[in-house]
């Protein structure tokens, strides 16, 4: 494993089209398997953006992702959240 310092920044998307609008900038040191940082700057290279970008965008969209899940199990978990079964919300849909 190689050692990869990263420096993350906090930004501010417009749209999918728009750059980013840095506001803030953290470093971040993470220790990355060998062909992770290969594919990791191969994608640099080919979308001519630094390798930050590409970080901070797939750790958006996980963190994301993983808040949707950490709701999802809260809710599931909680005795007093009225879950609507899946055949009344089709009938619903009629």
């Amino acid at each position: 494993m190689g050692l990869l310092t990263l420096t993350f920044r906090g930004t501010l998307e417009l749209s999918t089209s728009l750059a980013c609008i840095s506001s803030m900038t953290e470093a971040v040191s993470v220790r990355l398997p060998d062909d992770l940082t290969k594919r990791l700057e191969e994608l640099a290279k080919s979308l001519d953006r630094p390798k930050t970008y590409s970080i901070t965008k797939a750790l958006r969209e996980y963190l994301v992702e993983y808040e949707d899940y950490l709701i999802a199990l809260h809710r599931l978990n909680d005795k007093n959240d009225h879950v609507v079964p899946e055949r009344d919300l089709l009938k619903d849909q009629d």
